[in-house]
């Protein structure tokens, strides 16, 4: 698989990052453990987790991180990976902001232990406390990142103009800052009025921002909840999901993609080769249910990238 510089001269990652939410969730600990070794296999060495991930299934947080923990101390190969989770969530059932550095150095702390690891490449906050100083935030990940236990700190579903503000701040602080981001990005085009309070998007602004700062870019939900594949097939989509994907800009692609997709490719690999060749490092995540739709997206990335079809996709939709 393809390996880009992710963040340069720093982290130097696979073209698609391996989700693991439902690691040890919806996913069993054996199917896990096959897909992470069919992902190594393949070149593969980006995965993406979060303390909070599991909390879902009533057996509190670290499903996700816990199982790979697991497979680190079966298998010897954390070497191979590099491994970006999310902390500062607030509890599940919460909204009550956790970005205070008692609770992000407890939630490294927590993350090391499950993961089986002395330090994290790529530690995320997984959402922001608007009214906490940023100053104050990123002065406890530099303390962090002073002592080993995390590599790199970056920031997912931050608003904009909060981004804007943490990178000033950071610069007149002497920090290294936010070496990425993570949103909500994919080929469907997002309403984003139909986006959650507390999370964020891919836009036209953002994605002036990324260009400008060449900040990299985590994409999660980078195959839309299945949105292209149950449209095609005529499966119901939850109501949420229509809210989140159908624009006039999606239903522009869909019917570019359903008359005009190139021999030999599929809506899957169209998907995933969007985010090639960007004016900035990007990453999709995909997360699967099985090792056989892991394999689809394997041999996807492996696919020519089809210039003149997207350019026709990018006529549609720029970023």
């Amino acid at each position: 698989m393809e390996k880009i510089e992710f963040i340069p001269e720093q982290m130097t990652v696979s073209a698609l990052c391996l989700g693991s939410g439902s690691f040890g969730a919806e996913v069993s600990e054996a199917d896990a453990f096959r897909q992470i070794d069919c992902f190594l296999d393949a070149g593969g060495s980006f995965i993406d987790t979060a303390r909070i991930y599991g909390a879902w299934m009533g057996r509190g947080e670290g499903l996700s991180e816990t199982t790979l923990g697991h497979y680190f101390m079966q298998t010897g190969r954390r070497h191979e990976l590099a491994i970006s989770t999310k902390g500062g969530h607030p509890l599940w059932g919460t909204a009550k902001p956790r970005l205070q550095p008692r609770e992000l150095a407890e939630d490294v702390k927590q993350s090391l232990q499950a993961l089986k690891t002395d330090y994290i490449d790529l530690y995320y906050l997984h959402r922001d406390n608007p009214e906490l100083p940023v100053e104050e935030i990123l002065t406890a990940l530099e303390a962090l990142r002073s002592t080993g236990l995390i590599r790199h700190y970056a920031c997912s579903n931050w608003a904009l103009p909060r981004l804007k503000e943490a990178q000033a701040a950071a610069q007149k602080l002497g920090y290294i800052g936010f070496s990425a981001n993570q949103l909500m990005w994919s080929l469907a085009d997002i309403n984003q009025a139909a986006v959650d309070w507390d999370l964020c998007a891919m836009n036209a602004e953002t994605y002036t921002y990324q260009q400008q700062q060449q900040l990299p870019v985590m994409a999660y939900s980078s195959l839309a909840h299945g949105y292209w594949v149950k449209r095609q097939q005529g499966l119901p989509i939850k109501e949420t999901f229509q809210r989140l994907y159908q624009t006039p800009v999606t239903d522009q692609l869909y019917q570019l993609l359903t008359n005009e997709l190139p021999e030999g490719y599929s809506v899957l690999d169209i998907s995933l080769l969007y985010f090639s060749r960007r004016p900035f490092p990007a990453v999709p995540i995909a997360a699967f249910r099985s090792e056989e739709q892991l394999k689809q997206a394997l041999a996807a990335m492996e696919k020519p990238y089809p210039e003149a079809f997207m350019q026709k996709i990018h006529s549609i939709k720029p970023y």
